[in-house]
């Protein structure tokens, strides 16, 4: 009961008669829940490191907690005796007295606002967005009220410390302002300014990237990626500008430079997690691993059975695109259906599906589709040879031969000795 009485009037003294609070209890080192308050500032002071870099030792609260109430006995006597140590020379330079450890004093009380803010912030977020919110996956206007609200309290503190000081340290007006308010808000503002443009940085350097990607510029979009790592801090950042610099490798022939950023990407994924299952997936597949890559792909779809990159692959191992070896134009057809009904909208996806109708002879399923490519697509010279041959095979010769001789003009490729056959086909 006496000590609920103390800690109400701690409160009360604090918020409402700050300046008796500081004569009361600072003044006179009778000091109020000082291990306590050493112990949260250090735990503030963890957060507010991990949230920074958006690096946390678990996607799991219970260890997150745990190496925050642990790390914050150290980082609470660090803050006190290093942190403590500046203040006090920021005191000195404004006319104060040569009292350390009253310097420290203020310092720890009058930020205790700012820091049990963030402790309450974090504590927020654990509450509404769980385990997700190691994901990234929070919400845009909240974590602009959380900011707001942040930045009130951490002002608020800073009034505290200017009263604080000129109370207890007797420091002159002007210097107390200059060193006490302008410098802090000074050296807050080119802060937020650095971390904005460092943030910056990662996104500008892949759109550049892509940018060179798309000309032809192999050279140019892998160092230009690969300056985005090193100023990518966040965990998103991080993947997306890896899965480029994987499509960018793949699609140059550099398998063994793939291989190596898939390796990387899955450092940042949780074992048995769809994305986990979907990297390993696509490494196996690179490798060559077609088994593997057929069951971790399987996975991904007992997770999340839409998952329409993953149809599309599977569609294609079964069309015997990576290993002719893994053919089975019926199981493909299950892949690209469900390919295609998830997007109607990707030629890719509607091409294979029209392939596969094809490879099963199913040449009334396939024409429909490929008519519907050509309309789209009128020089893609593989969609005119199959429509050719659909025709062909449904009995429609003058149509096949006409789409059979476009296509071969536009790749000679496909002058293939069935085709020559048909064409010369007496009508």
């Amino acid at each position: 009961m006496e000590n609920r009485i103390y800690l109400e009037k701690f409160i009360s003294d604090f918020l409402f008669r700050y300046k008796h609070f500081l004569r009361t209890y600072l003044a006179i080192d009778n000091l109020p829940f000082f291990y306590l308050t050493l112990w949260l500032t250090g735990m503030a002071r963890i957060i507010n490191k991990m949230e920074f870099k958006q690096k946390y030792p678990s996607d799991n609260w219970i260890i997150v907690w745990l190496v925050i109430m642990l790390g914050g006995i150290v980082a609470g006597f660090l803050y006190y005796w290093v942190t403590g140590t500046v203040y006090h020379w920021f005191a000195r330079l404004s006319g104060g007295a040569r009292n350390y450890r009253l310097s420290r004093y203020i310092l720890l009380y009058s930020f205790l606002p700012y820091h049990l803010i963030i402790i309450f912030s974090i504590i927020i977020n654990m509450i509404i967005y769980g385990n997700k919110y190691f994901a990234g996956n929070t919400n845009t206007i909240l974590n602009y009220v959380e900011f707001g609200i942040t930045l009130i309290v951490l002002v608020y503190s800073l009034i505290l410390s200017f009263i604080g000081i000129r109370v207890l340290q007797q420091t002159k007006l002007i210097r107390s302002v200059i060193f006490f308010i302008i410098l802090p808000i000074i050296l807050l503002i080119a802060a937020i300014g650095f971390v904005t443009f460092f943030e910056s940085l990662a996104p500008n350097y892949n759109d550049q990237a892509i940018e060179q990607m798309d000309k032809g510029n192999f050279e140019s979009a892998e160092q230009l990626f690969k300056k985005a790592l090193i100023f990518a801090d966040d965990l998103e950042t991080k993947i997306t500008v890896l899965n480029n610099l994987i499509y960018l490798y793949e699609d140059n022939g550099k398998t063994p430079q793939a291989i190596e950023s898939y390796q990387k990407v899955l450092t940042y994924y949780k074992p048995n997690t769809l994305e986990y299952f979907l990297t390993i997936g696509s490494l196996n597949l690179l490798k060559g691993n077609i088994k593997q890559a057929i069951a971790n792909f399987e996975k991904v779809l007992a997770i999340n059975p839409d998952e329409v990159k993953v149809h599309n692959e599977l569609g294609l191992i079964f069309l015997g695109n990576k290993d002719k070896s893994f053919t089975d134009y019926e199981r493909a057809l299950v892949y690209n259906e469900k390919c295609y009904a998830l997007d109607k909208t990707s030629q890719v996806y509607l091409y294979n599906l029209a392939y596969n109708y094809f490879a099963l002879e199913r040449y009334t399923n396939a024409l429909p589709l490929l008519e519907s490519l050509e309309k789209t697509s009128l020089n893609n010279a593989k969609v005119k040879y199959f429509i050719g041959l659909s025709l062909y095979y449904q009995g429609d010769l003058i149509k096949a031969k006409k789409f059979l001789k476009e296509a071969i003009v536009l790749d000679e490729s496909l002058d293939t000795e069935l085709a020559q056959e048909i064409i010369q086909e007496e009508d």
